[in-house]
């Protein structure tokens, strides 16, 4: 079961056109005296449901022989296939075939025309800045012209002024990636600070490390790119915030990320600063910014794993501006429809904390706009199917909280008593103290008995003014809380207009 369900993970990430290329691969070398693995490979590709133990008696259903075994052989196969067609469809491959092609020169004994490639070799590379490939061409380069004999004094010079470059201009990103990496512990360490003591750090952050001061210590256009993402992070984490600024300098990483060739900017780092350009575009309400921004970073996307990144761009911010902006869809059912086929695409290819979110700024849009059902079946579709996304205890009793929105929509108070009792069962069994649950479970309580709308209108006002108190007492937010004050606001306004 366990090489059936690996295998199942692995071609349930494959994109269409990826399974295209290993059916013709292995059409044209596999042998044909045993295609057993071939109709494994289909049967998993098509299998669309939710269980696993449905799809390992599908399997068995073949009645192949040394099943486990070519289960295993058939998830090396993927692999190996998905190599060569990465290095077909990547555009660095080039360098690969020219470096085997200078080594087959030189073990021919053609020196010079191997010294030839070289050059021409190391031209396209300092054009491409592929430093550690040129590092490689300098060595080679080297042994090429001690063979040849054409070693001189003044060679020398110039080949290890070339190299010192290089090494110079390599040591100055890795800097750069090096104080990117300190920024998420620094971030981390001073996330509570106040507002005065943080950005007086941050002003220490960047006194202390000279590459920050100016954008001209960046040697190389990675470099130049990775001061922009530090550059972005830091604005974006002085306190208040001073999104002005932050939309500046995310402004100005996009301008200069136009300027490049697309071969010359890692997708990573691209898709990073249209993050930091589309978040500040949400802060200041710029929302034909935001929509531009998401077509202009689809130009990056390489594979499905860049497409799930622009898609929890894409929905996540625009699930922040219908949740918490004046701004609206033109049909509240034409996006949800949209939004759960793309989800569907590129479920798989969601990090857990991408995912996650996405949960909750869903959930938030069907309660605004009074989705119930869309918001019952996406609590069933996490929570009770494989396709689970880790809650801790806490969050599991605000989920319970929110189903009860559900019930009382449609009168069903027995399954409120029933979440209520649930709820409170999971307080006392793991003993966990949060007043504002235990406040939240008595609102539900209340508004749960009142059936008349002036009754209604009563407990909701009440309910309202109980939220605020809990609100002035955390110390942070949580999300059900805000889902709570819209569903009441919503029935307020509802109960009013009929009053």
């Amino acid at each position: 079961m366990k090489s059936i369900t690996r295998l199942y993970n692995l071609i349930n990430k494959l994109s269409p056109t990826e399974k295209r290329y290993f059916k013709r691969y292995t059409s044209l070398y596999s042998d044909k005296s045993d295609q057993d693995y071939l109709k494994i490979f289909d049967v998993i590709s098509k299998f669309k449901k939710d269980s696993l133990g449905e799809l390992k008696s599908e399997v068995n259903k073949l009645d192949i022989s040394n099943l486990s075994m070519k289960t295993r052989y058939l998830y090396n196969l993927v692999l190996d296939v998905l190599v060569d067609y990465k290095r077909k469809g990547n555009p660095e491959n080039g360098r690969y075939r020219i470096y085997d092609q200078i080594l087959i020169l030189k073990q021919f004994g053609f020196i010079e025309e191997a010294l030839e490639l070289v050059k021409k070799a190391k031209k396209r590379a300092w054009e491409k800045e592929q430093f550690s490939f040129l590092f490689e061409l300098l060595e080679e380069e080297y042994q090429l012209i001690v063979v040849l004999q054409t070693y001189s004094q003044k060679v020398y010079k110039t080949w290890i002024e070339e190299k010192n470059k290089v090494k110079d201009v390599i040591e100055n990103q890795i800097a750069y990636e090096n104080i990117k990496g300190e920024i998420w512990s620094f971030l981390e360490a001073n996330q509570h600070s106040g507002s005065g003591n943080i950005n007086q750090k941050i002003d220490d952050f960047i006194k202390e490390r000279p590459l920050l001061h100016t954008i001209e210590n960046a040697q190389s256009i990675k470099a130049k790119l990775v001061f922009f993402q530090i550059s972005n992070r830091l604005h974006f984490y002085r306190l208040p915030k001073d999104i002005r600024k932050f939309h500046q300098s995310a402004s100005q990483a996009i301008q200069f990320l136009e300027t490049l060739a697309k071969d010359k900017v890692p997708p990573s780092i691209a898709l990073d600063l249209f993050s930091n350009y589309i978040s500040a575009c949400f802060h200041t309400n710029d929302f034909d910014g935001f929509k531009k921004s998401i077509e202009k970073s689809k130009k990056y996307v390489r594979d499905d794993q860049h497409r799930a990144i622009i898609f929890h761009l894409q929905y996540g911010v625009l699930l922040d501006f219908y949740n918490q902006k004046e701004i609206m869809p033109e049909s509240a059912d034409d996006f949800i429809v949209e939004f759960l086929k793309q989800f569907n695409n590129y479920d798989t290819y969601l990090y857990a904390n991408r995912k996650k979110n996405l949960f909750y700024d869903f959930l938030f849009f069907c309660i605004k706009f009074e989705k119930y059902e869309h918001a019952n079946n996406w609590i069933i579709h996490f929570l009770e199917t494989e396709k689970k996304i880790q809650l801790n205890i806490q969050e599991q009793i605000l989920i319970k909280l929110i189903k009860m929105i559900f019930y009382k929509e449609d009168n069903l108070y027995p399954l409120i008593q029933r979440e209520i009792s649930s709820a409170q069962y999971f307080i006392k069994r793991y003993k966990l103290k949060h007043e504002g649950i235990d406040e939240i479970i008595l609102l539900f309580k209340t508004i749960a008995q009142t059936k008349k709308n002036t009754e209604q209108e009563f407990a909701l006002q009440k309910s309202q003014e109980t939220l605020a108190n809990i609100d002035r007492k955390l110390e942070e937010s949580f999300w059900t809380l805000d889902m709570l004050f819209v569903w009441i606001n919503t029935k307020l306004e509802k109960i009013t207009s009929v009053l």
